[in-house]
């Protein structure tokens, strides 16, 4: 899960795949949602700003089966599985239609005064999460009811070398609890050898997705490398609410 402007009903069957490269994080997102209202998703981004800390929005709706097919590759069976346990500026921010979204970017947390404010946390919250000042968001405005997320993707100058970024804090309802039931399941690529509790797909990513199909502003490859070793690692029932980081050498800790 990740942070939402208001209070949902329930959220399930997240997924996140995510890929460090020359500097730059991938970041796909989707989920099982249920809301009674229209609200916002907030995934918070460590950017570098000291480099041009920029933040793209990828419109992956041509490919709503990407998880799926990422779960392939890790049976010998040809079909997918149930998973198993193991400063700012007053002027309104753009909004962008990606996929099914509309989203912005947020480049800090002074700039979600520029957000429509349905789509804002209270200010205490932040102060309750120093961490996150000097972070960049993309929020995405979802609709009320019940939905299947397609996947949402991203890519942004990190300012991590050495590991990897995964967005799985919980903030609903404008409320920070020291614990959060999970129900994630992790894929990422990049590791020299792969952190505890991260196991190996059996199947390599180019025998199993689709590089041929044509997105809209990138292509897959550019996401996704079809010869890099893919791991799954899963996060689920009660755990301390906090983001998550897989270091991408063996010798340091996750």
């Amino acid at each position: 899960m990740c942070i939402f402007s208001a209070k949902v009903k329930s959220v399930s069957g997240t997924n996140i795949f995510a890929r460090l490269n020359k500097g730059h994080q991938f970041l796909v997102y989707e989920m099982n949602l249920s809301t009674a209202n229209e609200m916002a998703m907030i995934l918070p981004l460590p950017v570098d700003h000291a480099q041009d800390a920029n933040v793209s929005l990828i419109d992956l709706s041509p490919y709503p089966e990407f998880f799926s097919d990422l779960e392939k590759c890790f049976t010998l069976l040809c079909r997918s599985f149930a998973a198993v346990s193991m400063a700012a500026t007053s002027a309104p921010l753009a909004v962008l239609q990606v996929g099914s979204f509309e989203a912005s970017i947020v480049p800090s947390v002074a700039d979600f005064s520029r957000l429509d404010q349905r789509f804002r946390l209270p200010s205490e919250i932040w102060q309750e999460l120093p961490n996150y000042r000097d972070y960049a968001f993309a929020v995405f405005k979802l609709r009320a009811g019940e939905s299947h997320i397609h996947p949402m993707a991203l890519k942004f100058t990190s300012r991590f070398t050495d590991k990897i970024f995964f967005p799985t804090l919980h903030i609903h309802a404008g409320k920070v609890d020291v614990q959060a039931e999970f129900d994630h399941q992790l894929f990422a690529q990049g590791f020299n050898a792969p952190p505890e509790k991260w196991y190996e797909a059996v199947r390599p990513v180019a025998e199993v997705m689709d590089f041929e199909r044509a997105l809209h502003s990138i292509s897959l490859a550019d996401i996704v490398d079809g010869e890099q070793a893919l791991f799954r690692s899963f996060i689920r029932g009660r755990q301390i609410n906090q983001d998550t980081f897989a270091a991408i050498h063996s010798d340091q800790a996750a």
